[in-house]
């Protein structure tokens, strides 16, 4: 019997020669002998999965070997959607992909298996920034903190003015410190805590912006982040990816930014929480993603090759499994819906009178209210990411428009003002703390429409953008079932210094129609 030391040694032998290609010849007979040895202890009554079943529980290898194999319900936000389309020059795909490859807890569980066999730690993306931030010195750490907590909402910007006053000084303090820092990591601290402002500001002062909307337009917006609603697709067998019915809704937000969570007809469970939870009855009762669960090495080498399902039971047990389940599905929860009258061009057509503008060709419609603030200006038009967004929540809920709405929250006071313009100026200013009158908030709505003569969002949807989602999706799966694949992107990702090109490689050798894409490639390379 063969110590647990070379036991290691032949794991990362394996390892290493799957990273470069290049299977070892007595690979089988290595895989074979742990298999004998995982048996043996099975039999003994060590850890057996007999016992494990009347206990309630999954045997942690087989979920993470079930995991590999699975080829349906990958969860997508609506957000990302665009970006996986390549619409979206300040996504990080590459990090995407990964997120997506490792989604919920049973994917968790393989990325600590993954990262055990390659002596990778794992740590947060908030333990990352703040170990960077340490090696920076004191003030680079205060001014992370302060990012980190407009990001939770901890503390509170009032205007657009004072958040880029907080990112300038965050930039200013990092570059001070650029000579004990890499170039990479001068440039994660940047990007991360200048998303943290911007997205903290915008989700500080959402309700109140719609507030103001509802003013302007003068009708009432309601469902204001509360109907989450997810969109189920599939694949036929010419391999086309269609949707099968209309969303549905799940679940409602919370003030705690959680959602009830409910199943669906294919048993799906759904949760809005931005942590990756499982879409299936998979793992123990109890278990979260924070779970630490201890798998050796030995034991997960036994599937560190992936291999075609050889028993025909196996096969049409993992098929029936799978039918029924959608290829993956789009979730999301508008900022909100109103109402609005709209003239019914079919009914008057009909019209046998010259009353072109009666009463009865006026109908009610929904319009989808999706706001976006803006730490500059608003942009006319809006970007084509946003406008995706929005027009994917348009065919979510049901109806054919949209408004995109653009806030821009400044510091300055209008040049001029009466008595009474300084009142409103206080009133819309969002904020009722001391100080808010010095606020100015200036909205810009545009209309989207699903078949606008120009933009043609509907067709394009169906003729360039779900094509492309599909795509990215099935990239996802081929490289969540292949552990040269898995191993080579995880690993490479670890191993960034100053250039990510080879991790961008992995995935445009999957998806080769991004490398024509607007992506962040090329914006970090201009």
């Amino acid at each position: 019997m063969t110590s647990k030391k070379e036991n290691e040694i032949m794991d990362k032998a394996i390892i290493n020669a799957i990273m470069q290609g290049d299977y070892t010849p007595d690979r089988n007979s290595i895989l074979h002998r742990k298999r004998e040895q995982f048996r043996r202890r099975n039999r003994n009554g060590q850890h057996s999965k007999l016992d494990a079943n009347k206990r309630g529980r999954i045997d942690p290898l087989e979920e993470v070997l079930a995991f590999k194999y699975k080829n349906h319900s990958l969860r997508l936000s609506c957000s990302s959607i665009a970006a996986m389309a390549g619409f979206h020059p300040y996504t990080n795909l590459p990090k995407l992909l990964i997120d997506l490859v490792y989604q919920g807890v049973s994917g968790q569980r393989l990325l600590q298996h993954d990262a055990k066999l390659l002596g990778i730690s794992l740590v947060s993306e908030e333990e990352n920034l703040k170990a960077i931030a340490a090696k920076a010195g004191a003030a680079v750490e205060k001014a992370v903190k302060q990012s980190l907590e407009v990001s939770k909402g901890k503390k509170s910007l009032k205007s657009v003015h004072e958040a880029n006053i907080m990112k300038e000084n965050i930039v200013k303090d990092i570059q001070k410190q650029s000579k004990k820092l890499t170039k990479a990591e001068i440039n994660q601290l940047m990007d991360a805590t200048r998303y943290n402002v911007n997205t903290g500001f915008g989700k500080d002062h959402e309700e109140n912006a719609i507030d103001l909307y509802e003013k302007q337009c003068g009708w009432k917006v309601g469902c204001r982040n509360e109907d989450m609603k997810i969109w189920r697709f599939f694949k036929d067998e010419k391999g086309e990816v269609y949707a099968k019915g209309n969303a549905v809704s799940v679940g409602s937000r919370n003030k705690d930014d959680r959602t009830s969570i409910q199943k669906s007809e294919s048993h799906e469970i759904i949760s809005l929480d931005d942590s990756d939870d499982e879409d299936e009855n998979e793992g123990p009762k109890g278990t979260s993603e924070s779970d630490a669960i201890e798998i050796t090495s030995q034991n997960t080498m036994d599937n560190s090759v992936t291999k075609p399902l050889k028993d025909p039971k196996e096969q049409i047990k993992a098929k029936q499994q799978n039918e029924g389940k959608s290829f993956f599905y789009i979730m999301g929860v508008a900022d909100g819906i109103r109402d609005e009258m709209f003239l019914d061009h079919s009914k008057v057509s009909t019209q046998t009178n010259d009353d072109e503008f009666g009463d009865d060709n006026w109908d009610l419609r929904q319009v989808i209210i999706e706001v976006k603030h803006r730490m500059k200006k608003a942009f006319l038009p809006p970007p084509l990411y946003d406008q995706i967004q929005t027009v994917i929540y348009c065919m979510m809920y049901g109806t054919t428009e949209g408004e995109l709405v653009q806030v821009v929250k400044s510091k300055e006071k209008p040049k001029s003002a009466s008595k009474d313009d300084k009142q409103n100026v206080t009133e819309d200013s969002f904020n009722k703390k001391e100080g808010a009158s010095e606020a100015r908030t200036e909205i810009t709505s545009s209309r989207i429409s699903l078949d606008d003569e120009v933009m043609q969002h509907r067709r394009h949807w169906s003729e360039v953008v779900l094509p492309r989602v599909k795509s990215f999706v099935e990239a996802v799966y081929t490289i969540r079932k292949t552990d040269t694949k898995r191993y080579q992107l995880l690993q490479t990702s670890a191993s960034l210094l100053d250039d990510d090109t080879e991790v961008w490689n992995i995935l445009f050798r999957e998806c080769p129609w991004l490398k024509d894409c607007d992506i962040s490639f090329h914006r970090s390379r201009t």
